[in-house]
């Protein structure tokens, strides 16, 4: 299930770039669900034979699929064929494997794949633990500067339980809203979390678009929370909000 503003699309692609506009560079922040986004989104966009990079800059979980470290005769093929492609360095980190951003010089070659017009890049520019939410700190997201959307996710089972049991690093999501660790979210926290300079809007580039992603509308009661934190957000902003419910599948075991 995706609504825009309100109102079903089909896919991804259709939700985030309707009317034939399109994006280059596609930054993903926030929590709930970032990596089944992304991962959802490069479905849409082979379906309609679109070459797009996927990639982040912080750390993910190692994908299953062939990830390019480095330029060479075989990332040369990848890149004149027209499947998604997944570049960055893989890194050990607390005993998992982690993909982190590409090399400086695989980073240029992907640029220069983008301003050409041959490939779009969808990023990973945020981390949260697996948790829907969080509160950004000074040194988060990663929004590269070529970005033109950056995308907010946040999950809406951020209102099930205290923010000790949802938040990523709950400590700076209670003092951000002056509550108690054992306190619960409410929609109007989420609201705040999501517009405020010092939350997750935190790092967006000027004149990039903002879309909002309310994840995890996964039954009525969550549906009824999702609308009205959208039109909370869209009484105060005009960044296009999607109410979505992406459901995992095996191979996204062990994301977000």
């Amino acid at each position: 299930m995706i609504e825009r503003n309100g109102r079903p699309v089909r896919d991804l692609y259709e939700a985030l770039m309707p009317d034939g506009q399109s994006y280059r560079c596609i930054s993903l922040v926030g929590g709930g669900g970032k990596t089944t986004f992304m991962k959802r989104l490069s479905e849409a966009m082979c379906m309609r034979a679109m070459p797009h990079v996927l990639m982040t800059t912080t750390n993910m979980m190692y994908p299953a699929a062939t990830v390019y470290e480095r330029e060479g005769a075989a990332f040369e093929a990848a890149l004149r064929a027209d499947n998604p492609l997944w570049a960055g360095t893989g890194v050990e980190k607390n005993g998992m494997r982690k993909l982190a951003a590409p090399t400086p010089a695989l980073m240029r070659r992907l640029t220069a794949e983008m301003y050409a017009g041959r490939r779009t890049l969808i990023i990973e520019a945020d981390g949260a633990r697996r948790r829907p939410v969080k509160v950004p700190r000074d040194y988060e997201p990663v929004i590269l500067p070529e970005s033109d959307v950056v995308v907010i996710v946040v999950g809406l089972d951020a209102l099930s339980g205290s923010i000790a049991e949802v938040a990523a690093r709950p400590e700076d999501v209670a003092t951000f809203l002056k509550k108690k660790e054992t306190d619960r979210l409410t929609c109007s926290d989420l609201v705040r979390i999501i517009l405020s300079s010092d939350g997750l809007h935190r790092g967006i580039p000027d004149g990039t678009d903002t879309v909002i992603v309310l994840n995890k509308a996964d039954n009525e009661i969550r549906h009824r929370e999702a609308e009205q934190i959208r039109t909370a957000l869209r009484a105060q902003s005009d960044a296009t909000v999607l109410v979505t419910r992406l459901m995992k599948r095996r191979e996204d075991e062990g994301t977000d």
